[in-house]
């Protein structure tokens, strides 16, 4: 099968990493704001932390082909956006600033939805590309960029908080998400 720009498969994939994406970089831009600002924590205590962050997000990559052993692909995508939703509407709920482990739990969910997300929905993007997977590659990198851009200027044109642009992206992420994977699926079914 040769790769295209504007197939569904294509399509839905880089919709669903950018997602993804979105998530992970509001994540990272209000993660210091709410932990070290608004929850005073400790500089030190909070690198330490975002690597422990890190690190989770790596074992769960680590993890994953075992994983897919176990559960089918379109099985641990709706389980990511699932707990993407959950996530931002319990974060919803309580946005208080109150709670630092709310938001620890946030962040570790976010890194590991964010693995599991990206590490699926680049696989079957660039699969079709064959030799031109590295051009495929800056095409969907290059997508990701512009729909995080986007989002994020989007939601500073309307007004959202730094704090707040993390839990609706993760709800709305979430959301879309487990519809795009639904339409994917529908797409891919009537082709077969």
């Amino acid at each position: 099968m040769k790769g295209n720009y504007f197939s569904v498969n294509f399509i839905t994939m880089a919709i669903l990493s950018s997602i993804s994406l979105s998530c992970v970089f509001s994540y990272v831009s209000s993660s210091p704001i709410i932990l070290i600002d608004k929850l005073n924590m400790q500089v030190g205590i909070y690198g330490v932390w975002m690597g422990g962050i890190a690190l989770l997000s790596v074992c769960t990559s680590i993890l994953l082909p075992q994983l897919r052993k176990i559960f089918p692909d379109i099985v641990l995508l709706r389980l990511s956006s699932c707990f993407m939703f959950i996530t931002g509407v319990s974060s919803i709920c309580l946005n208080n600033y109150e709670s630092l482990t709310k938001y620890l739990i946030v962040f570790s969910v976010i890194s590991m939805v964010n693995a599991v997300v990206f590490s699926i929905s680049l696989g079957y993007a660039l699969e079709p590309f064959g030799d031109k997977s590295g051009e495929a590659t800056g095409v969907l990198h290059t997508v990701q960029l512009i729909f995080t851009g986007f989002c994020l200027l989007l939601t500073s044109w309307i007004g959202v908080y730094e704090g707040e642009i993390l839990v609706y992206f993760l709800a709305l992420g979430g959301l879309i998400s487990f519809m795009i994977i639904k339409y994917h699926q529908l797409a891919y079914n009537k082709q077969r």
